[in-house]
């Protein structure tokens, strides 16, 4: 009974990756029932563990539509947040539009998120964003696979189609690594890794949801240790006043990745301190960083924006 509990919570996952949002309420309807049965029948004291897991995928469904998006007769728009040919601006492309993004590494480690399992809700957005919808099946509506119909194997001759093992020198969409709370450690090896599979005229890029890490430098003299930077988890070890936060990203712990193009989003009340990161190799670098207050008109609970 605890393996189908399991199963239960794992193909809500798959269904909020696919944004089956309909399947994924009958799924907390069915799991919710199986939890009572469950729990008065085998084992009674599990039943306050698997309420914090019903609870969670509940709020995390609920936070995902707080903010509605009306037409002027106040009918709610349904969006997709993927890129399909509906939804990006034709761009007219040139010589110099050469690197396509092939890697990203998104990380949540962000305080009180609202989350189901290790997906928060910040890295689930970003996930649904740089997602491009299969071109036969852009048409494709929240409830339906975005995968649908679509052939797995390919037909030699074809586009996509491969022999011997090689390897494509472009994705359809990009590799992605998840990182809920990671150590600094695993952050580092895991943008090593994306930065070793880059291919000729790839992109790398990192997405950190995360608290700020405070400097106490009264006199900065290196930009790329001294003004702090993002924790990547909440571990601490002891308070050492005098050294630097070991579990905190600092800017120039991105120096060595600046040898191929590099896009970095921060999302932090310390993002600001990225904007000194120097470009010693000559690549592309682009950063963009969160404000540091959130306006007023956006501070309340719901959000209606009509166009």
């Amino acid at each position: 009974m605890v393996k189908k509990l399991r199963y239960y919570a794992r193909f809500i996952v798959v269904c909020l990756l696919l944004r089956r949002m309909k399947l994924v309420r009958e799924l907390i309807v069915e799991l919710d029932r199986h939890i009572a049965e469950y729990t008065s029948t085998y084992e009674p004291d599990d039943q306050i563990e698997w309420s914090l897991v019903l609870d969670e995928i509940k709020g995390f469904v609920t936070a995902d539509g707080l903010v509605s998006v009306m037409h002027a007769d106040t009918n709610p728009i349904v969006l997709s947040h993927r890129l399909s040919p509906l939804t990006t601006p034709p761009v007219e492309k040139n010589q110099y539009m050469t690197l396509t993004l092939q890697e990203i590494l998104i990380v949540g480690s962000a305080s009180e998120q609202v989350k189901f399992s290790e997906l928060t809700m910040d890295m689930f957005r970003m996930i649904q964003t740089l997602e491009r919808e299969p071109q036969e099946d852009y048409n494709h509506v929240y409830d339906a696979s975005p995968a649908t119909g679509r052939n797995p194997y390919a037909v030699p001759g074809s586009k996509g189609y491969m022999e011997n093992g090689e390897r494509p020198n472009r994705r359809d969409n990009p590799h992605k690594y998840l990182l809920y709370k990671p150590s600094l450690s695993q952050v580092l090896v895991f943008l090593a890794s994306g930065f070793k599979e880059l291919p000729a005229n790839g992109a790398l890029l990192l997405y950190m949801s995360a608290d700020g890490c405070f400097s106490t430098t009264k006199h900065p003299e290196d930009m790329g240790y001294d003004l702090g930077g993002v924790l990547t988890s909440g571990r601490r070890d002891g308070d050492h006043k005098k050294q630097k936060e070991s579990h905190c990203l600092y800017p120039g712990d991105l120096y060595p990745f600046t040898r191929r193009p590099l896009f970095v989003i921060v999302d932090s009340d310390n993002s600001f301190v990225f904007q000194h990161i120097p470009r010693y190799f000559g690549q592309p670098l682009v950063t963009l960083m969160s404000p540091q207050d959130t306006p007023p008109a956006f501070q309340g609970n719901y959000v209606n924006i009509c166009v």
